[in-house]
């Protein structure tokens, strides 16, 4: 029985390891999808990067649970035994050492993982001046907009042409970033009225990772309404092509599949002319573009401000 009593133990052991592990772990470019699916299936994932709240739960109940299982079937004492043999012995005596040095070394790993989480938290990535107002000569560009052909969460697809008739908010982002992209998204969504009839698309930055099959738990992980759309492609390369297009300088480090990239918006008017580049913009300044573009397709040249 000892010796049962001795497996018992490493596999609680090596089970809460693991899922720990599974729930910490970093990912990279080469990360499959199912891995990350199934992550955030089991512990769900903040914009921090952190699980959610049920997660946590079942980071501590589930070690918990099947020590419970194992206390009914092998008795304290026989456990407690099972421990003073390990004790008695060299071999023993350097795996109780090793054990306690992976445990240890895994709790420092997850401390430094919740400590960058909560420090990445306080950073404040709004704009510089909430209070000023989008300059009336601020630079319109009148350009074309790049020809694209994407899929969104729902399965539909969307091309540059797919809203004409409608302003369109455009920006890029992607689902591992705990830091600018969930801000700059939260930050659109304000500056979107609902009596504006603007559509807002999300172009992933990580096609790599963002695939098509993703883009759901992605759209409900940002809770994205009807009119917001992140976009992706089964072929990265279709989608990467775009970032010069939109002058969206992004640098992927291939080892961590980590990407720096500016907060870049686009607003794109009802005839489908990119109008608008701003660089992290307050939600007042997006609420003034897309009005303004909207009164130069309703036939008002000199835009109005608001009452």
């Amino acid at each position: 029985m000892r010796k049962s009593a001795l497996i018992a133990i490493l596999v609680w052991l090596g089970a809460t390891l693991f899922w720990w592990a599974f729930a910490f772990a970093p990912t990279s470019a080469e990360t499959p999808g199912w891995f990350e699916a199934a992550r955030v299936a089991c512990f769900g994932r903040m914009p921090n990067g952190l699980p959610e709240p049920y997660g946590w739960l079942n980071l501590v109940l589930s070690p918990i649970t099947l020590a419970i299982t194992i206390l009914f079937i092998w008795s304290p004492q026989e456990l407690k035994e099972t421990f003073k043999s390990l004790a008695s012995r060299r071999a023993g005596q350097a795996f109780l050492v090793c054990t306690l040095g992976v445990v240890s070394a895994l709790s420092v790993w997850v401390g430094q993982s919740v400590h960058k989480a909560i420090q990445i938290e306080m950073v404040d990535f709004s704009a510089p001046d909430p209070k000023a107002e989008l300059p009336e000569d601020y630079p319109r560009l009148n350009r074309v907009l790049p020809a694209f052909s994407l899929v969104d969460q729902t399965g539909n697809t969307i091309t540059e042409k797919s809203f004409l008739g409608r302003p369109v908010v455009l920006t890029f982002a992607f689902a591992h970033c705990a830091t600018v992209c969930p801000v700059i998204i939260h930050q659109v969504l304000q500056g979107i009225k609902a009596e504006d009839g603007a559509e807002f698309l999300i172009i992933t930055l990580d096609p790599w990772r963002d695939t098509p099959g993703s883009l759901p738990s992605i759209a409900k992980e940002w809770e994205l309404p009807e009119f917001a759309h992140v976009l992706s492609h089964q072929n990265p390369k279709i989608v990467s092509e775009l970032f010069p297009l939109f002058d969206m300088p992004a640098t992927r480090d291939d080892k961590t599949g980590d990407i720096t990239h500016p907060a870049l918006v686009f607003v794109i008017d009802p005839q489908g002319q990119w109008i608008y580049t701003f660089n992290n913009p307050h939600p007042s300044w997006l609420s003034e573009a897309i009005r303004r573009v909207s009164l130069k397709h309703a036939g008002i040249q000199k835009p109005l401000r608001y009452q």
